[in-house]
Order: structure tokens, then sequence, then C-alpha cells
């Protein structure tokens, strides 16, 4: 591994995970995936979810909750490794999580960076949860093949949101693969 990509296993419990998949694929307001220049199947081929708390769900609330803690654990033992990529720690922020499938044999997104201003908050960390095995395909590659970081239950990646950090969604071969991901936000302040 390099330094400040990070995996952590077993995360998340498998029936946790299914649950989620089983409420995603029951979920009415999915969407094709966008970037932040829009729609474009090219560069990205996703569908996803973007869990807000504003929806009356108890399940979405309780998945919410249980991902956030999960989350936290994840973000203590990184912020303990890595104690000189210190941030501001009273002004983060995340911008909720966001449920993505990758249909088998179809769903990839294309190098890129998750470097971003959001309403005058910075990116400063992006983190994904795994929500399912993929036997063939389906990796995440960091730095164009340098290191290739295989789908597994559970599993959650931290790394910081910069252009030092290219990446890319493969696509899945065996099955479709789904993801939870999001990002950590400060305003620098």
């Amino acid at each position: 591994m390099i330094e400040y990509l990070e995996e952590y296993e077993n995360v998340l419990n498998e029936e946790i995970c299914d649950k989620i998949i089983q409420k995603f694929l029951s979920e009415k307001n999915t969407y094709d995936g966008v970037t932040f220049s829009g729609l474009n199947k090219s560069i990205k081929n996703t569908t996803d979810f973007h869990l807000k708390l504003k929806r009356n769900d108890d399940d979405w609330i309780k998945y919410d909750k249980i991902l956030f803690e999960a989350l936290n654990k994840c973000l203590s033992q990184y912020r303990e490794k890595y104690k000189a990529f210190q941030l501001p720690y009273k002004n983060l922020k995340d911008t909720g999580f966001q449920i993505q499938r990758y249909k088998k044999n179809e769903g990839f997104y294309v190098d890129h960076h998750d470097f971003a201003v959001e309403k005058g908050n910075y990116r400063v960390l992006t983190y994904l949860f795994y929500l399912n095995d993929v036997e063939v395909g389906g990796e995440t590659d960091f730095l164009f093949g340098r290191i290739m970081v295989k789908p597994k239950i559970g599993k959650c990646v931290i790394f910081p949101a910069s252009w030092t950090f290219p990446h890319k969604g493969c696509m899945p071969i065996s099955n479709d693969k789904f993801i939870i991901t999001g990002w950590i936000l400060t305003d620098n302040k």
C-alpha cells in the first residue's frame, strides 16, 4: 500500500451490506451517475442514490447511523496513523452517503481525482465502502494500475481527495458491484 491510502477490512458486516443492497434495489429515486461535468455515460456508467436524511424512511435512517459510526471508526484510525495529516476536525463535514451500482459488464468510472470545492468547502478525503465481493473485475484502480483494490464485502478504503490520487472504478465482470462513497470536507477556517 502507498502512504495515505488505507484499507479497513470487515468494517460492515455481511448482513448489513446485503440489507443496504436490497433497499437500494427497491429504491425509486435512483438516477444515472453524474460527475461535476454532468451526465456522460462514456465517463461514468453507474446507477446512484444519494442517501439524504430528509427522507422519512426508518430503514435509511438506521443505515445512515450504522455507516456514520463505521466511517468514524475508520477516520479515527486514519487520523491516528497520519498525525502529520492533521485537519481542522472541528470544521469537518461530510457529503452524505452515495450508493452506487456498477452493473456487470457495463458499469465503470474512468480515471479521475476527487478534489473539488463544494459551496466553499474543500474535499479532503474520499471514502469507499464495498457492499459485496466481486470475483472478476470491479477493482478500484489507483495510480494507473499501481494499486488495485479488490471489492470485498464490508471493506472501507480512505484516501486523500487530491489530484495525487487518480483512480477509476473498473468494470465488474463476474457480477454487479455495489459501493457507498462520499467525501470529508473542510471549510479551512
